[in-house]
């Protein structure tokens, strides 16, 4: 299993906090941290010095979601693309993609690292927690795939044998200045019954608890089918401290 990801200045602790679980699972060969500002952070290289798994790269991809390419906005495509022939290059079988505000149990990675090769893709819900208890829910999201019901699902594991890369979105890049922002892999066409599909809690995104934006919009929350791993609980509990009064509370 090789973990990707390309992540911004100011993300780059909430890393060490969200990624560290994953990097002490077994089945994690390789782990590529890829900085796309303009700038090092200060404590470039960090999470490499902490963990033998972790290599650290440095490229300029640009800064901001709001200006476009050409006034020095961050080139998300390109920055991924990149970050996906680097991982690649590492010869792992599996790849999975992270985000800074996500995070994974654990146990994804043991499911898919008994995967036969049958299977070449995972998809799974994502649960965008708003407190340690309650997740962000619109119906819309919901789909059934492989014959079971996701929440608002997500592939984010897949063979690196597949070569994706990502490509614009075509809403996307006509909507915004940045043509680069909501750029995805697709799977078009791949076969379903490559597809495994997961029910369960694998998936979590922190993206509310943050208050990153688009939070205001994530107003109707439900209970979640079943309490978060203490594991989770503790990174929650860490990113309070780290982060104050961004960081919603329980309720």
């Amino acid at each position: 299993m090789g973990i990707w990801c390309a992540v911004s200045e100011s993300e780059y602790a909430l890393l060490g906090l969200t990624l560290r679980n994953l990097l002490e699972h077994d089945a994690v060969r390789t782990a590529l941290v890829l900085h796309t500002g303009p700038r090092r952070p200060p404590d470039y290289g960090g999470l490499a010095s902490r963990y033998s798994k972790v290599r650290e790269v440095h490229r300029d991809f640009g800064e901001g979601y709001s200006r476009s390419l050409g006034q020095g906005g961050y080139d998300q495509l390109s920055a991924r693309n990149h970050a996906l022939d680097l991982i690649e290059d590492s010869g792992v079988e599996w790849l999975l993609q992270f985000d800074a505000d996500d995070y994974y149990d654990p146990g994804l990675l043991s499911i898919v690292t008994r995967l036969d090769e049958g299977h070449d893709a995972v998809v799974c819900s994502c649960y965008t927690l708003t407190s340690e208890t309650r997740h962000w829910h619109e119906p819309r999201l919901d789909k059934v795939v492989g014959g079971k019901l996701l929440l608002d699902p997500h592939t984010r594991v897949w063979r690196s044998s597949l070569q994706k890369r990502f490509e614009l979105c075509p809403v996307a890049s006509k909507q915004y200045e940045n043509i680069t922002r909501h750029c995805g892999v697709s799977f078009s066409g791949h076969p379903p019954w490559h597809f495994r599909t997961l029910e369960g809690q694998f998936h979590f995104h922190l993206h509310c608890l943050l208050g990153k934006r688009h939070t205001a919009a994530r107003t109707v929350s439900r209970e979640l089918p079943t309490p978060i791993s203490p594991e989770l609980q503790e990174c929650l509990q860490e990113l309070k401290r780290c982060a104050g009064p961004r960081v919603a509370g329980d309720g």
